[in-house]
């Protein structure tokens, strides 16, 4: 069993631009999977989704380690996620009128169908980068980033650094 750090998040513990430019740097420019500006929409929206969940939750290290792990669980059917989850949580923010939580709910969701290869969302947000590309190689490299980054950050998460 994995043991969560139980101590909330320091201010600002997840360091958006720090990982942005990490990623984009590591997997265009050293590994040459997609060129970086090709890449650099698609992981400002990671970043920039991951950041919301850690801010918004960040008292409750071991919900958002758990939340996490759930965007890249391939279990979950692509409905599946968007209706066991994603709908409880943005519902729920709606009705109790909490604006952070359906944040955060988006966030979870953005990283769900960066990671889960979602043709209809990828097609709106990333129209010019697929053409560059096209979609199989995009897909298939922004969802491999996804669930690579999800996971670093869960062992972070963890008290692991392995």
């Amino acid at each position: 069993m994995t043991e969560i750090l139980k101590t909330p998040f320091s201010q600002s513990y997840y360091k958006k631009d720090g990982w942005f430019e990490s990623i984009v740097s590591h997997y265009g420019e050293k590994q040459g999977r997609l060129a970086v500006e090709v890449m650099q929409l698609p992981i400002s929206l990671l970043t920039e989704s991951m950041y919301d969940v850690v801010e918004i939750y960040g008292d409750f290290p071991e919900i958002v380690y758990k939340a996490l792990g759930q965007t890249i669980d391939p279990l979950f059917e692509p409905e599946e996620y968007q209706e066991k989850v994603y709908n409880v949580l943005y519902d729920a923010g709606i009705k109790e009128n909490r604006p952070l939580l359906v944040k955060y709910a988006d966030g979870l969701l953005n990283i769900r169908l960066l990671f889960q290869k979602d043709r209809s969302f990828y097609n709106n947000k990333f129209p010019e980068e697929i053409m560059e590309v096209g979609y199989e190689e995009f897909a298939e490299v922004i969802s491999d980033i996804t669930k690579i980054h999800v996971n670093q950050f869960r062992k972070i998460i963890a008290g692991r650094t392995e």
